[in-house]
């Protein structure tokens, strides 16, 4: 009960910041007029630099220390100090196919974890230490396939993502996810652009199974850019030259982190789920020959983690973990034609 109540208080905490920076930012834009500085090809240069998936991208983020409290079938379980908490992620994207209004694009994902627990207070331990081991490092392969239809409906700019994605572990296969996301372009100007739709998934640790998406992008005189794609994230962005930015705002991660394959003959594998919202600020910068840098510094919060039986929806064991902060670097290449790599005041 403890664990809903908290769960319920952080979404609530979310959706309202979520609603918060949207919210603000079209209320300074409405009271300005006739900024024809900010042209649509700007916009379209940014998104040449900063595309939403780079074609190699590599990331590393530490998390500071923090504490973590668990409940197993509802009981108090296992409480426990996480120390040296790392990340690193690779992942590749590649067009397999492009025909008019229709793509295949192939999602690579690498990704290794790893956190030391310390000060394990658990009457339960001395049987458990193996687990908890294998718990400490993970490594997690995902290659998705994405299916993406660009057309019309009703006049309107319509855009459909059938997504499967195949994670694998050291172990070999794990599991399998299905993905729709279709979306409807409402608003199209060289200022703003706006689309709704909706988010399917046949993961069945997911509290809803269809969720409402809205995407936002509108500028704020000629260097703000309001940044939205809800659920995923939020941010209010800071342009200096085109071959630069920052970033401040919100995003959520959710997906496994980890597989743990346990001595139990009527269980192949243990998923390891948690979702987070970081509060955070992003700096990013294009170097030479299309990489790019970036930096940020992020407050962490953790919703709660579940770990249950690989394609199960019924959590064993509910984890919660206290705040943190994180450090990410990262270095990604995008191929950017020459004519387009100079400065644009």
């Amino acid at each position: 009960m403890i664990y809903k109540k908290m769960s319920h208080r952080l979404s609530i905490t979310v959706l309202r910041s979520m609603i918060f920076l949207v919210t603000l930012f079209p209320t300074v834009l409405s009271a300005q007029t006739d900024l024809d500085t900010v042209e649509l090809k700007k916009s379209q240069s940014i998104n040449r630099n900063f595309p939403l998936a780079y074609p190699v991208d590599i990331q590393y983020t530490y998390y500071t220390p923090t504490k973590m409290t668990t409940k197993l079938l509802g009981k108090d379980y296992l409480s426990a100090d996480i120390k040296n908490q790392q990340t690193l992620t690779a992942s590749a994207n590649a067009l397999l196919f492009m025909k008019k209004g229709f793509l295949i694009v192939n999602s690579f994902q690498y990704q290794h974890g790893s956190m030391d627990f310390q000060n394990i207070d658990s009457a339960l331990y001395n049987p458990l230490s193996s687990y908890i081991s294998r718990a400490e490092k993970s490594n997690v392969y995902s290659n998705a396939v994405n299916f993406i239809y660009m057309g019309k409906l009703f006049g309107r700019k319509l855009t459909c993502d059938l997504i499967t994605t195949i994670d694998f572990s050291e172990h070999g296969y794990e599991r399998t996810i299905g993905k729709l996301v279709a979306s409807i372009n409402i608003k199209e100007n060289k200022r703003t652009s706006i689309s709704v739709g909706l988010i399917g998934s046949t993961d069945p640790t997911a509290t809803i199974p269809v969720t409402p998406q809205i995407s936002i992008t509108s500028w704020i005189g000629s260097k703000w850019l309001l940044d939205a794609y809800m659920p995923a994230y939020v941010y209010i962005r800071r342009i200096y030259d085109n071959n630069s930015r920052l970033s401040f705002g919100m995003n959520m991660l959710n997906g496994a982190q980890a597989y743990v394959h346990p001595d139990i003959p009527t269980v192949s594998s243990f998923t390891f789920q948690r979702g987070r919202v970081e509060f955070a600020s992003t700096y990013q910068k294009v170097l030479f020959g299309g990489f790019t840098l970036s930096t940020k510094v992020g407050y962490v919060i953790n919703m709660e983690g579940k770990v249950l039986e690989t394609d199960k929806s019924n959590p064993i064991v509910k984890l919660q973990q206290k705040p943190n902060l994180s450090f990410n670097i990262g270095l990604s290449y995008n191929f950017i034609p020459k004519k387009y790599r100079q400065k644009s005041n």
